[in-house]
């Protein structure tokens, strides 16, 4: 179960405040305190279901961690692991 906090960027200069404002996304302990960035919940996925861009960043996170910033064309991304699951045989 990821969520990703997504800081819109269109050019260079709002990259670079992206960039920042990721980083302090990323130091937090919690996202109560996380606000003027897009929250999308992504829910229960496979690994391999996840955009690819993000599938090597899922993999080193342990729960309740926040992944390093992510530049992709639409802005900055930070990933919080929220809760993992196994599947089962019968799932």
């Amino acid at each position: 179960h990821v969520v990703d906090f997504m800081v819109p960027a269109n050019d260079e200069a709002e990259f670079t405040a992206a960039t920042v404002a990721a980083k302090k996304i990323q130091q937090q302990k919690s996202d109560q305190n996380i606000t003027n960035v897009k929250k999308n919940d992504l829910g229960w996925r496979q690994l391999n279901d996840f955009p690819s861009l993000f599938i090597a960043h899922i993999k080193n996170l342990q729960v309740g961690s926040f992944s390093d910033p992510i530049r992709a064309a639409n802005g900055m991304h930070v990933l919080k692991l929220e809760e993992t699951r196994s599947l089962s045989h019968n799932q």
